[in-house]
């Protein structure tokens, strides 16, 4: 409207027009457009020197978040493609890579294979793989509220070849993976080779730290080259030294590093020695074991030693555990019957020959065996062995107590006989190891036979 008003200028009403006589620009008047309105010169400034308008910015929550790819516009497309639609864009490439390893998921719960896919589109089996594994890992990171937005925007379009290294890796610790590939740009070998060396800290994190090397993802790094440097020699250590020093980042690291290359090599050798101490961390099936207490054999064992033995419990990190009132006691690997037992007991048998009810048992080879018992199992069950109590027909010197008689019998033996007393219910039994090399207990040469097959 008002071609005399310079054509584009908002009239205000009750207003003068856009531009005043002349065509000078009305500094109080505003621009036209679809953004906010703001003033087309700025006023002279305050007399403290600040400004009445600041430039306008786009709020930070306008700003394109990949965290927010599984609900993006390109997602709900691709969740609503048929399959010729999913395979016209993965041949023309239309979306992000994490968006057309969805695509390529979809194809294959179609039934569509990862061949028919290559033979199609172009996108070969290992990269259509290694699109769907990374974009787990993507998403992983892009809905972590500790993952910066730079590295998801980085990730939103490249990098699928690093985060496919990063797969092995926690929540948290891909997210400290990614965000260091990101912001050095690796490929996939250095990306493999900060993974390692971030599993590596893991194993021996404590040992890592009283060398120098704290927890952030630069001194993982640079700490598996100081300790293959700590292992070469002349031009290999101080080259590995120096690959280090390029990527630490704290003080006490680089500090270590450094130390290595300014040693002597005579300071390396002999009774001057680089001081190193062998650091171990115990992994859970390496503790897996139960102290047992032993409470003799078979023949000689009475009830009320049976009774009486005190009860074997561990604790804390270490599985300590207590051994008192002169019991002996066996340290077992924690199989299946064992971690099961609620008040385990050993008997040794000295003759496995013997044990007429238990057939697996007694038809094998002859030689000792370790019982194991559970005392809080003593209900008799047909299907299980059980050791038990009778006073024998032979008395005791000076005319005492009857003498009582240990032996290993079925739930069925068992039933309904009134001068038994049940001790407790054999879980398992144990052969020494140089028995069961001679391969006569099993075809796997396992030192463990169980006498409940149920067990």
């Amino acid at each position: 409207a008002g071609g005399g008003m310079g054509g584009s200028g908002l009239i205000i009403p009750g207003g003068r027009g856009g531009r005043e006589m002349g065509g000078q620009q009305n500094p109080n008047t505003f621009q036209q457009g679809n953004g906010p309105m703001i003033p087309s010169s700025a006023p002279a400034a305050p007399p403290d020197g600040g400004s009445f308008y600041q430039p306008w910015r786009k709020p930070l929550d306008a700003i394109e978040d990949p965290a927010a790819a599984a609900e993006s516009k390109a997602i709900k497309a691709i969740s609503q493609m048929d399959e010729e639609a999913m395979l016209s864009l993965l041949t023309q490439r239309r979306a992000n890579w994490h968006e057309m390893a969805k695509a390529i998921v979809r194809l294959n719960g179609l039934g569509v294979t990862s061949e028919l896919i290559n033979e199609i589109c172009g996108i070969t089996p290992r990269e259509q793989n290694l699109w769907v594994v990374a974009s787990s890992v993507f998403y992983t990171i892009a809905s972590h509220p500790d993952c910066p937005l730079e590295a998801k925007q980085y990730f939103n379009t490249q990098g699928q070849t690093a985060l496919y290294e990063l797969r092995v890796l926690n929540e948290d610790e891909r997210v400290k993976g990614a965000v260091y590939c990101a912001e050095h740009a690796l490929e996939a070998v250095d990306a493999a080779k900060v993974t390692k060396a971030m599993k590596q800290y893991g194993l021996r994190n404590q040992a890592a730290q009283m060398e120098g090397f704290t927890d952030t993802v630069g001194d993982m790094y640079a700490l598996m080259f100081y300790r293959e440097a700590a292992e070469q020699k002349n031009e290999d250590r101080d080259r590995l030294a120096t690959k280090g020093l390029e990527v630490a980042v704290s003080q006490s690291a680089k500090m270590s590093l450094q130390r290595l290359i300014s040693m002597e090599e005579d300071d390396l050798e002999g009774e001057t020695a680089f001081a190193t101490l062998a650091t171990v961390s115990l992994e859970e099936e390496e503790q897996a074991f139960w102290p047992l207490p032993v409470i003799g054999t078979l023949a000689n064992v009475t009830m009320s030693m049976f009774n009486n033995v005190p009860s074997s419990m561990v604790e804390g990190p270490y599985k300590l555990f207590k051994a008192g009132g002169g019991v002996k006691f066996t340290a077992l690997p924690l199989f299946g019957p064992l971690a099961s037992a609620e008040d385990p007991v050993g008997v040794i048998v000295s003759d496995t020959s013997t044990l007429h009810s238990v057939p697996n048992l007694q038809n094998g080879k002859r030689g000792d065996a370790l019982l194991v018992v559970d005392r809080e199992k003593r209900a008799p069950q047909s299907d299980s062995f059980f050791l038990v109590f009778e006073k024998s027909t032979i008395v005791g010197l000076g005319g005492g107590e009857p003498v009582e008689r240990a032996s290993v019998m079925s739930g069925r033996e068992i039933a309904g006989s009134a001068s038994l007393r049940v001790a407790g219910k054999v879980v398992l039994a144990v052969r020494p190891s140089d028995l069961s090399r001679d391969g006569g207990y099993g075809a796997s040469g396992d030192a463990v036979m169980k006498v409940n097959d149920l067990d």
